[in-house]
């Protein structure tokens, strides 16, 4: 049975709730499981997210309030094409009785190449960064399907409540197996999408359903939460003892998630514009269920066989990368990938600074060339100078960072903003969208550097040969390399002589 939100809770007018558009700065630092102030909100809308979310009804509320505004800030994921996307929201009572929310995100033109169901991390929800990501894989023509866990985002359920870890496996396994029944998908390869708590669902559906997936993606999996996440043996037996009588209580003692998952700085405090997500202290029993869960895994892992593709950040602190590396070497997979992140946090897609990769190559790319341009317009005729332009260092420092910038942010969305046209011409309009991408503009400013120092070259030889002044024209060719080669061909039509022609001619 598919229900609409609007059934249970009263939809709210954006206008009337937010004064201005926020710009991602928190007026004051979050805390786990205290209020965050956002600018440029309305005090209504304010009080809708600081509701107690321990129910799903003020979750939902907050969610259908608050989303534009979540889906606008400026971050790369939500800077996704999604005008070609099937998108539907839908929400199905399973067979315990519990109303759960999902996603889908289908390719709107052709068929998928395959599916990709995403389990999502501990606190977290399928409508947030999952979303940005479900619209990536969608975009290159792989459908998604993602669910909230009951007690998760807009599903039924205390908030960030786990009775039971087997029995969410399970409420996963037959939310994705009905999902899989639909005739426009069910023969297609499906694949499961494990993020943190999500790479443990996903190993024990495996576990579960052995023969029903053709792979799985596993990023930061937990199957072993890092030691420093962990308290004291001697405090862990505590409140494993008094989580026989007191399950729902928030007393587990807990490091800030957010500063341990995410590196950016800025990407941090962007997280906390996921409302609905669970940032208390961790429920007892649901510290007992991940702990016990972790413990099975890794008992666990030459059980695990199927094709699989793990990334792990080296510097993550809530979930151990060391145990991905056991994964990878005791799987039974013939067909088994492990990459690790140098200096990467936890949260792998959300949370790397992809500005910061951008800003460097912009800054090293400028740097490059700007040696040659000042020996060129400073002292033109020296022998230094005359060597370090016959040098093809700087084209291939430029070439380097080019490639690597035209790796990180080309896609089949990038070559279809360009050819947006039906008869596969450029657009301005998608030209424009196309460079809104930080990485896709410092690509195309390493490009136009390699051309302009080219040009600028050849310009500075022909006025050796000709004996004619270029200093001008190769100053202009940095920025403006046309009104550089055309002031450089001017000058040489209006200095050279017609003894110069007959000298160069002898």
């Amino acid at each position: 049975m598919a229900l609409e939100p609007d059934k249970f809770f009263r939809r709210h007018s954006f206008d009337a709730l937010k004064t201005r558009k926020p710009n991602c700065v928190r007026s004051e630092k979050a805390e786990m499981g205290k209020s965050v102030k956002f600018e440029g909100i309305s005090e209504e809308l304010q009080k809708i997210i600081d509701a107690n979310m321990d129910k799903v009804g003020a979750r939902r509320h907050a969610r259908d309030a608050f989303k534009d505004i979540q889906l606008s800030i400026d971050h790369c994921l939500f800077k996704m094409p999604h005008a070609r996307l099937k998108m539907k929201e839908s929400y199905e009572v399973n067979s315990r009785g519990l109303e759960i929310f999902s996603k889908s995100w289908l390719p709107e033109t052709i068929s998928p190449k395959a599916m990709v169901y995403f389990c999502h991390g501990y606190g977290d929800t399928c409508t947030f960064f999952v979303e940005g990501i479900a619209r990536k894989l969608a975009s290159s023509g792989y459908g998604v399907f993602a669910m909230d866990y009951p007690g998760f985002g807009l599903s039924e359920g205390l908030h960030g409540y786990i009775p039971s870890f087997d029995k969410l496996v399970d409420d996963v396994i037959e939310h994705y197996s009905k999902a899989k029944e639909n005739p426009e998908i069910c023969n297609l390869p499906s694949f499961l999408f494990g993020q943190s708590m999500g790479g443990a669902v996903a190993l024990k559906v495996h576990m579960k359903q052995p023969d029903a997936w053709n792979g799985a993606v596993l990023l930061a999996p937990m199957c072993k939460i890092a030691d420093d996440m962990v308290p004291p043996w001697l405090v862990t037996q505590i409140l494993v003892g008094i989580a026989k009588f007191l399950p729902k209580q928030k007393l587990v003692p807990q490091q800030d998630l957010a500063e341990l998952a995410f590196r950016d700085v800025k990407k941090r405090e962007q997280a906390a514009y996921n409302v609905i997500a669970y940032k208390h202290k961790p429920r007892l029993q649901t510290a007992v269920e991940l702990l016990n869960t972790t413990q099975e895994l890794e008992k666990q892992l030459d059980k695990v066989y199927l094709p699989l593709l793990i990334l792990h950040g080296e510097n993550d602190r809530v979930t151990d990368p060391s145990i991905s590396k056991a994964l990878y070497e005791k799987a039974s997979s013939s067909d088994k990938k492990l990459i690790l992140y140098k200096d990467a946090y936890h949260s792998l897609l959300e949370g790397v600074p992809s500005s910061e990769v951008a800003s460097t190559a912009f800054t090293v790319g400028t740097a490059a060339v700007l040696p040659f341009y000042t020996v060129m317009v400073v002292a033109p005729k020296a022998e230094l100078t005359r060597k370090a332009m016959k040098s093809s260092i700087p084209y291939i420092v430029l070439g380097l960072l080019y490639a690597y910038l035209l790796y990180l942010s080309w896609t089949p969305d990038t070559i279809r903003l360009m050819f947006a046209s039906k008869y596969w011409l450029p657009e301005l309009s998608g030209i424009a969208k196309m460079f809104s991408n930080e990485m896709t503009l410092a690509s195309a400013w390493i490009h136009l550097l390699a051309i302009d120092l080219f040009a600028a070259r050849q310009v500075y030889h022909d006025g050796l040969r000709n004996d004619i002044e270029t200093r001008h024209s190769v100053s202009l060719c940095l920025m403006f390399c046309p009104v550089g080669i055309l002031t450089h061909c001017i000058t040489k039509a209006l200095t050279s002589s017609p003894e110069k022609k007959q000298h160069r001619t002898h």
